[in-house]
């Protein structure tokens, strides 16, 4: 029997976000079809028990690329929504506890309004597959991403750096997204991470779409439904100055001086000194390890070179790491993880590391937003892989690379 557990709104955002090669996730509307039809989440189906109580039914008649039949779900994951206080005693979530097939079981309890205030986006009236019709790309390179036929898109290059100027593709974009507003066709804007660049056109879009917005209420409203969020100062600063030409009060306008210090994702490395880290990272290894030795600490020690595309960047001495221990990536600081990666698409606790008897060395990724690759492979989440000397391990869509160079072992 698969038990039936609840699950938060950020649950269902992550379906949108998995890996490609993770498991596809079913996702099941309890409500009646009356109401499926006047908006769903996307990719679900309107299901209900038969009279018998021995099969589920589909009413929505979706044409998505998984097929409704009565094994659909066998193997899958799969989360369930509908009224506020759905719990697992409702019959669909109840037969299928009962059949134990599903690789997980979820359901939603605080009610579709709930879902949909918080994540508008994942919201359509469409069975369809392709209910996107209109995508705004705004990359360093646009052209790399090819989009299906009957889809309308839209390429704008900029870097993520706060220099760049984004006002010159606030028309484009304001007219490409207001035609899909017109025609009632939904629409994505997405960038390298979906914190900067993408952030700052839809922000734009709402305070010219919205007399009176000001650019800290439109910036407010799509954090709310993203928190990872952050325009990098120079795009803020050019929301803020958007204010004037709108027609918004001098006492109502936000201040541009109310930045954060992100500089964009795609900022250039700063260039150090030869002798600003200190020890050479050789010394450093071999301090480690005499360190280790006197506090009677034994475990492998584990080297990384630290690398973006414009080149090095430096280097990471690791543990000692012994039996039992992990070492935890992620953005959120210290104590709760070990290495702290500051780039916004990184989850709070994101990968870990540990080492086997061998001095083997694993990499797990802890179910986070935006993945983790092991070369040019996404990992499965909560599955460990070996991670090779000279492996090169990447987290979410921050460009700096993470090539295991040594492994040591402290006797």
């Amino acid at each position: 029997m698969a038990a039936a557990k609840a699950v938060d709104a950020g649950a269902l955002f992550r379906v949108f976000t998995a890996c490609p090669n993770d498991p596809r996730v079913l996702i099941l509307d309890v409500r009646p079809l009356k109401q499926f039809k006047r908006g769903h989440v996307l990719h679900s189906f309107c299901v209900r028990l038969s009279a018998d109580g021995r099969a589920l039914l589909d009413y929505s008649q979706a044409s998505y690329d998984v097929t409704w039949s009565q094994d659909c779900w066998w193997g899958r994951p799969v989360i369930a929504y509908g009224p506020a206080g759905l719990s697992k005693e409702h019959p669909v979530l109840a037969f299928l506890s009962k059949e134990g097939r599903c690789a997980s079981l979820g359901y939603f309890k605080d009610g579709f309004e709930a879902l949909e205030a918080k994540h508008p986006y994942l919201v359509t009236a469409s069975v369809k597959q392709g209910c996107i019709k209109h995508i705004c790309t705004i990359h360093n390179h646009p052209e790399n991403l090819v989009v299906p036929p009957g889809i309308k898109q839209l390429r704008l290059e900029l870097p993520d750096v706060e220099g760049a100027d984004i006002s010159q593709h606030f028309n484009p974009a304001y007219e490409f997204l207001s035609e899909g507003a017109r025609l009632k066709e939904p629409a994505l804007v997405h960038c390298g991470a979906g914190v900067s660049r993408s952030a700052a056109l839809v922000a734009m879009f709402l305070m010219r779409s919205t007399p009176g917005v000001t650019a800290r209420a439109a910036l407010d409203r799509v954090r709310a439904a993203r928190s990872m969020v952050l325009p990098n100062d120079g795009f803020w600063r050019v929301l803020c100055a958007l204010e004037a030409g709108l027609g918004v009060p001098q006492q109502d306008r936000s201040d541009p001086n109310a930045t954060t210090g992100f500089a964009g994702a795609d900022a250039p490395v700063v260039e150090l000194a030869k002798d600003a880290a200190g020890e050479r990272v050789a010394d450093a290894v071999a301090a480690a390890a005499a360190a280790a030795a006197a506090r009677g600490q034994k475990g492998w020690l584990l080297v990384f070179g630290v690398s973006k595309p414009e080149g090095p960047v430096g280097k990471v001495v690791l543990g000692p790491v012994g039996p039992h221990q992990r070492i935890v990536f992620g953005r959120a600081p210290a104590p709760a993880c070990d290495v702290t990666l500051e780039h916004l698409s990184v989850s709070r606790q994101h990968a870990a590391l540990t080492v086997d008897g061998a001095g083997g060395v694993l990499v797990t990724d802890l179910g986070s937003a935006h993945g983790t690759r092991l070369g040019d492979t996404w990992i499965k989440a909560q599955v460990q892989r070996g991670v090779p000397q000279g492996g090169v391990l990447r987290f979410g869509a921050s460009t700096r690379a993470y090539t295991l160079e040594r492994i040591e072992k402290v006797a």
